[in-house]
């Protein structure tokens, strides 16, 4: 009898588990990562990555996305487009149009920063940006070039 036991056990748990298999009936999974937003004392922002494509010269286009700043101290923040020379260069027109909350404003090859005064709080982030790429452009690869950087003026006194 002592012999039966461990193999009704075992029978029991093999039923279980086909049980459980056969009544799976999954509609949905979902895979996700969690990025934690980059900053500091002042603000943190979770940063917002377009991708271009292939661009060839001549091209006009547009493209946009959204993230999230969150603002810890009351202030004035500078929005700076960076490496106008290298976007100059290759785009006859770059225009990043940004919008934090309810503050929209369009950075430039001409007009390279905006500043803006924000309370605390979490604000949705939107980027659009608008190109024409330059007749003499040369062929180039950039990946994850930074575009545009913001600061606090509270953390630079």
């Amino acid at each position: 009898m002592n012999k039966l036991i461990p193999v009704v056990v075992a029978l029991s748990v093999a039923l279980a588990v086909s049980v459980v298999l056969a009544i799976d009936h999954t509609l949905t999974y979902v895979s996700f990562s969690i990025v934690n937003p980059s900053g500091g004392e002042y603000f943190s922002i979770q940063p917002i990555y377009l991708n271009l494509g292939n661009l060839t010269v001549g091209e006009s286009g547009s493209t946009s996305a959204s993230g999230l700043m969150k603002v810890n101290v009351e202030g004035t923040y500078e929005f700076s487009l960076a490496h106008e020379d290298l976007l100059s260069h290759e785009f006859s027109v770059f225009n990043v149009t940004v919008t934090v909350g309810s503050h929209s404003f369009t950075l430039s090859l001409n007009n390279d920063d905006y500043k803006v005064y924000l309370t605390p709080g979490t604000y949705n982030v939107n980027i659009k940006v608008t190109y024409v790429v330059n007749p003499t452009a040369e062929n180039t690869t950039v990946v994850n070039l930074p575009v545009i950087e913001v600061n606090s003026e509270e953390s630079s006194s």
